[in-house]
């Protein structure tokens, strides 16, 4: 049985996608880290964080990489066929528009000062809210 980690153990531990980064993502390089990784360490370096709020950054950037995964997963196909030869929408769709809900739930609770930027929230739902272009 493993004992769960410290915030401290969940912070420093490397966050990647569930499946390899796709390197379609940037044209001829694989990206130096994940997307959730990559805002975990922009937050972190530009806010000081309570427990809880550190906890909801680490949630928010495990989500950000599993949608990439889910986005990556569809390989352009948005549809698929069902159990009786029906054409039906993609089941990822309907788990990447419920990730994206939890997405912005999760944005909000984060409460990041907006400080000069008077978008910044704005700004951070619509980067995070973008596919990553991989699997497209």
């Amino acid at each position: 049985m493993t004992t769960p980690l410290s915030l401290a153990e969940s912070l420093s531990k490397p966050l990647s996608p569930i499946f390899p980064a796709d390197e379609g993502d940037r044209p001829g390089t694989k990206p130096d880290k994940s997307r959730g990784a990559a805002l975990l360490d922009r937050v972190t370096s530009s806010y000081a964080l309570d427990v809880t709020e550190s906890e909801v950054l680490v949630e928010l950037a495990r989500l950000v990489d599993l949608l990439d995964a889910l986005h990556s997963g569809l390989s352009g196909q948005l549809t698929s066929t069902g159990s009786t030869g029906q054409v039906t929408a993609h089941p990822l769709l309907a788990e990447l528009r419920a990730g994206r809900r939890q997405l912005l739930e999760l944005v909000a609770a984060l409460r990041l000062p907006s400080g000069e930027e008077p978008d910044a929230y704005d700004a951070l739902v619509a980067e995070l809210s973008r596919p990553t272009g991989g699997g497209s």
